[in-house]
């Protein structure tokens, strides 16, 4: 078998049997082969790798994305079932197959060097430094810039950098100056503005007594840095320079050279610093071309670790150095000045001015000054450092502070907070959850303070998701997740996450060399808070009422008015609010155009006890409750109108104060709001969760003989039976429909028949057909055209199912065309999917693809994830129609996840269903029966007529194994199911199966049993054409051989006989001719 070989580093290559593969061609293929390969010892999530190439898409958008992506790089990799293995949940590289990789060869070389080096042979060490150097053609795909690829990216560039540094060394050691030379300009061209490696280049040059080269190195150093920024090389490498020129016997090392001055005063730290690189680089890229630079934030967030990381950084840049004033202790402003001519070391001279003997002392000289923690001195901090920047050009300030300084000049910066997990993409859904975390900087940070309290602290698969809670819980605010890892000496880390509700009381005991204000996560809150005006302290606490986030608007209706001290009027609002975000306690987002207010979790807790003690809470919360309450039942009438997808945004963009509000309500305001919401929570796929609300309101107000209880009881009655829980359902519907009537609330009533319709469609049609009946002729008398539409809908569904194509067309086109003059997406969308469902029946798959496809889009608008899913499965098999059996199998695969997460168990067995027919249609037989005995056991758990098609396909598998004994109960069984139901398409098909078995049963038979076996085929065919329904591809394989079958055991004459009596026998003759021989 040919090898694959794949290089990752400098460029994108594959050669595959001496030939070059240009086809893997897109930088998104190119990273997800990637991410395989180097991740190849295990299994990947498909839902892992869906969050990582696609972080930004909403996860049913990335996992079609990642479902594109597999199928194409499973079209133009050669060969590439040979190297990929992908199932329902997972993709892999296969790591035995014969390849090889260049990053897999570059780390091996590395390792050996290692290993060499750690038994002193020099001659192995020098081999595999040049191997490694060799094999390192350039970065890790530099084409790509995916977030998984920069630290993987870093990782091995640091193993190049290494690796060449030891070779430098080692050729230097042997006197093999020339070569290292070489070695040291390959290393510059890696990094260009590494002034360490120019001073090593200088003094290669000057062992060999190459004076010029000296100079040539000194001055391409110079020019490097003035271009690239704007700044001169640092006095290090100044004076290695000029000592370097003087020497004329070879150089020792710099080490020995005489050492430079203190210029600076930055306070070591004793504990690692935690990512933050793009922060840094963009703070240093500020001081560059700003003199001012104030990072702001809450407490906590790391303003001051990141000060000193940034100036720790830059020492070198400036010739009069660095230096650090910490401002936290001092009470008095007046000290401000003095405290920073401390830090430069200058003593007081009588009769001058503080202010002035700075302004004399830094006029003439290029430094940074670091102002840390101005916010309780801000007047001060501000005065001096206009005056400073005003009077000294070389002069750069960094200031750390909860607001701004707010003189010109100044640019603000705010400080985020480490990157977390995304609480919609459970850990434990992610592959490896250990490495997954590892990404996050949060996590890093609680695992390396952790670690410092408890050496024998690991993170594992089983407390990586407590872990995550816990970041994610604490905002990724540094100062917080490290008092949370202090508790670990203490609590395991699932307890901590646990008991996060009471953060404040949790994160308390901290570090007793840190401030006062860093002990705890109260005093740095309480630091703030102590700094707020009155009217802001009451804006402030009253901000608590809110989860989630809020809108002015809603800070006006809810948080104005009261009397006495702690008015606010609604026009003082806005000032008061811009005033908190300045200081940093509120967070200002803009979305689509319009600000957005949030307040970190730890920082709403506190608010939470401040808005308690001043009394103001339970009246808050009723304001809370009322606003939300009249947004929910404005909302919901427009949910089936034009604007149906601005609201439903603006619903879930306030489902937290929804949540809220339904946890802090009365009985009658929470039937009220529960009842308003259902729809959105149908809509937008939160069953589970609506289910719950629902029922925790209707077990409150079971004495209420109210409208809005039989409403809730409707959408309690909807989604209980979307999750196939069918009794419930059906009890809930007649209840609602009892209520409805003896309040005489004839819109409720219609709905409640409808509903009730629904529930009866399944086992009893002719029902649910009078039910339909009785709820559109309400609804028109009504003039309700949405009712309307709904009941035209079902009434052109049971014509459908009873095989009248005609009337199931008409109805559908009538209910559309209420639906587009309505301007009702969802309406439209579902139209759409069923008239592609009718059309794809009827064996028209490039209509039905294109009517999926438009309905699809509407879907996707909606964020309807139960529509995308019915929507998607219906793709598959239109795919699987023409002939695309993989592309049938990654859509049924990302139609399965999305109706796990909906709780769709009805939808569950069907995409089984569909699976285990794909997977016997490949050969896989195992597989198959594997996920059709789920399908119907799930089936006849819920009740489901579908159990009767799970029946049908076991019977084909059992055919295919040859267990025809097993084969004809399966159809037997199908056929009863079906008869029933009144289902022909059913009917046919099992007759058309045990047609199959009779045929297989009898190769060596009597003409008699292959001429039953033709009439039977004939009949189902008839059947078929009658209905307008073509053999979909799970059964035209099977029904094809039959066919082949029967041609071999007769004549043309005898075959063509028997063909014209089973098309011209009724449905029931012809099943009563299937059953007969093994009823004999």
């Amino acid at each position: 078998m040919p090898t694959l070989h794949i290089q990752l580093l400098g460029e994108f290559r594959i050669v595959y049997d001496d030939r070059p593969v240009t086809t893997v061609d897109s930088p998104r293929l190119q990273s997800f082969l990637a991410y395989l390969l180097l991740h190849r010892h295990a299994p990947q999530s498909r839902q892992h790798l869906a969050f990582l190439l696609w972080p930004n898409s909403t996860e049913a958008q990335a996992r079609i994305n990642l479902r594109s992506t597999l199928h194409r790089l499973r079209q133009v990799l050669p060969d590439a079932d040979r190297f990929l293995h992908a199932d329902v949940q997972t993709v892999q590289w296969r790591p035995d197959t014969a390849f090889t990789l260049d990053v897999l060869d570059f780390e091996t070389a590395v390792a050996q060097a290692d290993q060499a080096e750690g038994v002193g042979d020099a001659s192995a060490l020098s081999v595999a430094l040049k191997q490694a150097v060799a094999l390192y053609q350039g970065n890790l795909l530099p084409g790509c810039y995916g977030d998984w690829i920069v630290p993987e990216r870093e990782r091995l560039s640091q193993l190049f950098i290494g690796a060449l540094e030891r070779l430098i060394l080692l050729l230097e050691n042997r006197r093999d100056y020339l070569t290292a030379i070489g070695c040291a300009q390959r290393l510059l061209r890696h990094d260009p503005l590494h002034e360490a490696t120019y001073r090593c280049v200088m003094r290669l040059h000057a062992a060999l007594g190459d004076r010029a080269g000296v100079v040539r190195t000194y001055q391409t150093c110079v020019a490097v840095l003035q271009r690239e920024l704007a700044v001169e090389p640092s006095p290090a490498t100044h004076r290695a320079y000029e000592h370097l020129l003087k020497m004329e016997a070879p150089s020792p090392q710099l080490d020995d050279l005489p050492p430079r001055p203190t210029t600076n005063n930055l306070p070591l730290q004793l504990t690692t610093f935690i990512g933050r690189e793009r922060e840094m680089a963009e703070v240093k890229h500020l001081l560059a071309t700003t003199r001012l630079v104030t990072l702001t934030g809450a407490g906590g967030c790391g303003k001051t670790r990141l000060a000193l990381e940034v100036a720790a950084g830059v020492v070198e840049e400036f010739a009069s150095g660095v230096w650090w004033v910490e401002l936290a202790a001092l009470a008095d402003p007046a000290l401000v000045p003095q405290a920073v001519a401390s830090a430069l070391g200058l003593h007081e001279q009588p009769g001058r001015a503080r202010a002035e003997m700075l302004t004399s002392h830094l006029r003439s000289r290029h430094l940074l000054v670091v102002l840390d923690n101005c916010e309780h001195l801000i007047e001060a901090c501000a005065h001096l450092a206009s005056t400073l920047l005003g009077a000294c050009p070389n002069l750069r300030i960094l200031a750390t502070s909860r607001q701004p300084l707010n003189i010109p000049g100044e640019t603000t910066w705010l400080v985020p907070s480490l990157s977390v997990p995304e609480s919609q993409r459970p850990m434990s859904a992610r592959g490896d959850p250990v490495s997954a975390l590892m990404w996050y900087e949060g996590a890093r940070l609680f695992v390396e303070r952790a670690t410092a309290v408890l050496p024998t602290f690991t993170l594992t698969n089983r407390n990586a998701p407590a872990v995550a809670q816990v970041c994610r819980q604490l905002d990724g605010i540094p100062l917080a997740i490290e008092l949370a890892a202090a508790r670990v000496k203490v609590l395991p880390v699932e307890q901590i996450a646990s008991r996060l509700d009471k953060c404040l009381l949790l994160l308390t005991d901290g570090r007793r060399m840190a401030l006062p204000r860093h002990q705890t996560l109260r005093a740095a809150i309480d630091w703030s808070y102590n700094l707020l005006s009155e009217k802001e302290q009451t804006l402030f606490r009253r901000l608590s009422v809110f989860a989630g986030g809020f809108a002015l608007e809603m800070t006006e209706a809810v948080c104005a008015g009261d009397a006495g001290h702690d008015a606010i009027s609604s026009h003082e609002v806005l000032d008061l609010l811009s005033r908190l975000v300045d200081k940093s306690l509120v967070v200002m987002q803009e979305r689509d155009g319009e600000a957005r207010f949030r307040l970190l979790e730890i920082v709403r807790q506190y608010a939470v006890e401040k808005l308690v003690e001043s009394g103001e809470a339970e009246g808050l919360r009723a304001r809370h409750v009322d606003f939300f309450l009249r947004l929910a039942e404005e909302a919901e009438p427009e949910l089936t109108g034009a604007e149906q997808v601005t609201w439903l945004d603006r619903l879930e963009l306030e489902h937290d104060n929804f949540r809220a509000a339904l946890g802090g309500c009365d009985v009658a305001a929470g039937l009220r709001l529960a009842a308003a919401l259902s729809s959105f929570w149908f809509f937008r796929g939160y069953w589970n969760e609506g289910r719950r609300w629902l029922g925790r309101v209707l077990e409150r107000s079971e004495s209420m003989r109210v409208s809005a209880r039989a409403k809730a009881l409707i959408g309690a009655e909807r989604l209980a039976r979307l999750q196939g829980d069918y009794r419930l359902a059906h009890s809930l519907c007649q209840e609602s429909l009892a209520l409805y009537r003896e309040v005489g609330d004839r819109r409720g009533i219609a709905s409640a028949l409808y509903h009730f319709g629904m529930n009866v469609r399944r086992d009893d049609p002719a029902q649910a057909r009078a039910l339909f009946e009785e709820s559109l002729a309400i609804w028109q008398e009504l003039g309700d055209m949405a009712g309307v539409s709904s009941a035209l809908i079902d009434l052109g569904r049971l014509a459908w199912t009873e095989g009248d194509g005609t009337t199931a067309r008409a109805l559908f086109e009538q209910a559309l065309t209420i639906r587009r003059k309505l301007g009702d997406p969802w309406g439209i969308a579902y139209g759409l999917y069923l008239f592609g469902y009718l059309t794809f029946d009827q064996g028209r798959y490039a209509e039905a693809r294109s009517l999926f496809e438009e309905g699809l889009a509407l879907r996707r608008t909606l964020g309807d994830r139960q529509g995308i899913a019915d929507t998607l499965i219906y793709l598959g098999d239109i795919a699987w129609a023409q002939g695309d059996v993989l592309e049938a199998q990654s859509l049924y695969e990302e139609t399965l996840a999305l109706y796990e997460e909906l709780g769709d168990q009805r939808g569950v067995a069907t995409v089984l269903w569909a699976l285990g027919d794909v997977a016997r249609a490949q050969g896989h037989y195992g597989r198959a029966a594997s996920e059709l005995n789920q399908s119907l056991a799930l089936y006849r758990q819920l009740g489901h007529g579908n159990v009767a098609y799970a029946l049908l396909s076991l019977g084909h598998l059992a055919t295919d194994q040859e267990d025809r004994r097993q084969a004809r109960a399966f159809f037997e069984e199908s056929l009863a199911h079906f008869r029933r139901r009144g289902n022909k398409e059913g009917m046919a098909l099992c007759m058309a199966g045990l047609a199959g078995v009779t045929v297989s049963e009898q190769r060596s038979a009597s003409a008699a049993s292959a001429a039953r076996a033709a009439r039977l085929l004939a009949a189902a065919r008839c059947l078929l054409k009658s209905i307008g329904v073509h053999l979909q591809p799970a059964y035209r394989a099977d029904y094809d051989r039959t066919v082949a079958a029967v041609r071999a055991q007769l004549d043309a004459a005898a075959l063509e006989a028997s063909w014209a009596e089973g098309w011209a026998m009724t449905m029931e003759q012809a099943i009563e001719d299937a059953l007969e021989q093994w009823n004999a």
